[in-house]
């Protein structure tokens, strides 16, 4: 694609295929971030941003037999870019290195007319999820980063405009809620959407809080509860089809949940909302399914010395939990009645885990499994 300059609908699938499961890839170096702008130029090559010229364009120097005429947008690539979007802008929102594809007069042409003609399950699920998507990209970047907004410097919304997208995610949410069966990935993208709402991502790098983070604790953590709640109804077999996007949002989950535990100078009041939510109760649960993945899918680990992605992850929260007991009340530690002892023959973390666990880059490392 590179170095031959070839361009096709079936490479850009390959890629978000690649990249939306890129939590099962091999890795020697991070790709994350060249792998996603590699698809957005994709997309620019292909003009999938924008409306299928009327006429095939005019080119100096090359002979007119050769143009291919223009064929109608198909759906393969409307679903392509607003995937292409979706994807992005979540990497992008975790990551805080790279820009998502920007949304475009055309890609609201695309949802639409994808809205309108679901050919199955699969598309009113992709609708749903740009829609929370873009409603979360415009809180967090404001009008600069949408081309069918007019405006050329990158500004917070207002006031009146943060609160017209909040009243915007909540009729998308109860449209979702009122469908028949949600899906369980649709509703876990409900209740991160809430907690991107509640708490910013600069949360997670300061130790100075903000009024507004302050008032946004209550909130955040029953986000978190109401996300665990949706996870722990899916069985750990079924964890083999996670996608980034969902691993991405576990993390950020006990990330948050491990951020709170860190604070010294947390209210009565505050502290009585981090018990309630029972952080080692979740954590411990979180392990306890992790390590049955490997059993109840039947994962052949036998050439992967370092495990797969649920084995790491296990190992990486089981890491935390002696921070977190020193942390949180006795009472909390004793309601735990799971407790997960260390294993001494598999491998020890670092003792500055802790610390590392809040650099992306760390995490990714560790997600992601290395090349054999």
């Amino acid at each position: 694609m590179v170095v031959h300059s070839t361009k096709h609908i079936d490479l850009l699938l390959g890629l978000l295929a690649f990249i939306g499961w890129s939590n099962y890839q091999q890795h020697s170096r991070p790709f994350l971030a060249v792998f996603t702008q590699l698809s957005v130029s994709l997309v620019f090559d292909l003009g999938l941003n924008k409306p299928v010229p009327k006429d095939a364009p005019m080119m100096l120097c090359v002979d007119q037999k050769h143009l291919k005429p223009t064929t109608p947008r198909t759906m393969e690539e409307r679903r392509a870019v607003l995937g292409c979007f979706l994807i992005t802008s979540i990497i992008s929102s975790f990551l805080q290195k790279t820009d998502a594809l920007r949304w475009t007069s055309h890609l609201d042409e695309c949802l639409l007319v994808l809205d309108g003609g679901k050919e199955c399950f699969n598309d009113s699920v992709l609708v749903h999820q740009v829609r929370l998507q873009l409603l979360l990209e415009r809180m967090a970047l404001g009008p600069s980063h949408d081309e069918t907004i007019k405006s050329k410097r990158r500004e917070e919304p207002t006031p009146f405009q943060h609160g017209n997208l909040i009243s915007q995610l909540q009729d998308l949410k109860a449209g979702i809620l009122s469908e028949t069966q949600p899906n369980e990935v649709l509703l876990l993208h409900i209740h991160s959407a809430d907690l991107e709402t509640a708490l910013s991502s600069t949360f997670l790098h300061t130790n100075q809080l903000s009024l507004q983070q302050r008032q946004a604790l209550n909130a955040s953590l029953q986000s978190i509860k109401a996300w665990f709640n949706v996870f722990f109804t899916i069985l750990p077999a079924a964890y083999i089809g996670f996608p980034f996007t969902i691993i991405s949002q576990l993390a950020r989950c006990i990330m948050i949940l491990y951020r709170w535990t860190t604070l010294d100078d947390l209210t009565g009041d505050e502290s009585r909302s981090l018990e309630d939510a029972a952080p080692l109760l979740i954590l411990d649960r979180v392990i306890k399914n992790l390590d049955q993945v490997a059993d109840l899918a039947e994962l052949d680990n036998t050439d992967s010395p370092e495990g797969d992605i649920f084995y790491r992850l296990a190992q990486m929260l089981r890491s935390f939990r002696p921070g977190w007991e020193s942390r949180l009340p006795r009472d909390d530690v004793l309601l735990s009645n799971n407790q997960i002892s260390p294993n001494l023959n598999e491998s020890i973390l670092p003792g500055s885990i802790e610390l590392e666990f809040l650099d992306n880059d760390w995490l990714m490392d560790f997600i992601l499994p290395p090349s054999q």
